[in-house]
């Protein structure tokens, strides 16, 4: 076991596999970094922090459904921003296994930012110039 580790060290090293000299702690250099949307990055943090507590305490979730995202999910998320601005999207299953993936897709079907993603539970921004009658692209 050790050895493979060595050897995937030296071949992937920014796969944050143990080093090879440490007695089996990580090297916080190689730990996988999980980066946040760039558009979330835009947004000011009070203004984040506020849309994850409205977000939270949203009881309905718009659930991901086996067919994952596709016209008709999009066309949920679009009717619940007419009322708010943050809406809650819950996965389960394989997409709760696959959650980066699902997050990138939301971001480009529906033209939303991504605020949260956490568990099962992904919060859906609408963006601060959003229209509510923009056709889909």
């Amino acid at each position: 076991m050790f050895a493979i580790h060595a050897l995937l060290a030296t071949v992937a090293p920014g796969l944050g596999l143990p080093n090879a000299s440490s007695s089996g702690k990580s090297d916080p250099e190689q730990a996988p970094v999980t980066l946040p949307s760039a558009r979330r990055d835009a947004l000011p943090k009070a203004k984040v922090k506020r849309l994850v507590t409205e977000g939270l305490k949203i009881t309905t979730p718009i659930k991901l459904g086996r067919k994952g995202v596709w016209e008709d999910l999009v066309f949920q998320i679009r009717n619940r921003w007419r009322t708010s601005e943050v809406v809650r999207l819950y996965c389960h299953g394989k997409h709760a296994a696959n959650m980066r993936v699902v997050a990138e897709q939301l971001e480009k079907q529906s033209g939303g930012i991504i605020v949260q993603r956490a568990g099962g539970t992904i919060l859906l921004y609408r963006g601060p110039g959003y229209i509510p009658d923009r056709p889909l692209s």
